[in-house]
């Protein structure tokens, strides 16, 4: 669904519509811009901080970088390290932890002030800390674009405005949290949750 958003495929059916218009009638090139997209394994690359920020848009301003860095939840690591910026993260960012390697990817997409942010499981493989971070920055990013997340966790979504259900490639369910845990049995099975002791709701 993420490709077909993005334009890899064309639907043999039905439309992508953004905005109210179809995306296949819009220029690939100007629609794809609007977009931006944070991949599983989102990949850091041997280099600096800012290097990595400034990857897709090297020309960035240092108001721009601050600002996506702040929005991603990434400021207070960004603090941590000596030279700030300038710090090194080592080969595949060894430096960071698994939720900075991912905000500092979002922080990447945030940088050219996308229309539409899409992540690819954002949590998947994240220790409950760094899940907890992840939830934090999506939270700020409301107001400042849409967000839509694929996602086999319910904690990762809980706080979304709208929640799509899929099931064996259809869709299920769709509503806020508290809407389908009345409402869909099927939701209510997917997210049956222990509460740990930091607080953060897992799938038992």
């Amino acid at each position: 669904m993420l490709a077909l958003i993005e334009r890899f495929y064309t639907p043999e059916c039905g439309a992508v519509v953004i905005d109210e218009v179809d995306a296949a009638y819009t220029d690939l090139r100007s629609y794809r811009r609007r977009i931006a997209f944070v991949e599983q394994d989102a990949p850091i690359m041997h280099g600096t901080v800012r290097e990595n920020l400034a990857y897709a848009h090297p020309n960035a301003t240092e108001q721009q970088l601050v600002r996506a860095v702040e929005l991603a939840g990434l400021a207070e690591v960004v603090d941590r390290f000596e030279g700030g910026l300038e710090a090194a993260v080592g080969e595949h960012g060894r430096s960071l932890s698994g939720g900075e390697r991912q905000r500092l990817a979002i922080a990447r997409a945030l940088l050219s002030e996308p229309h539409l942010l899409l992540l690819d499981e954002p949590t998947s493989n994240l220790d409950p800390l760094s899940e907890a971070a992840i939830s934090q920055t999506l939270r700020q990013l409301r107001g400042h674009c849409t967000v839509i997340v694929a996602t086999h966790r319910y904690s990762t979504i809980r706080d979304s405005d709208s929640v799509i259900v899929l099931d064996g490639g259809r869709i299920a369910a769709a509503g806020s949290h508290d809407e389908l845990s009345a409402t869909s049995p099927y939701y209510r099975e997917l997210t049956k949750d222990t509460v740990t002791a930091d607080g953060l709701a897992r799938r038992s």
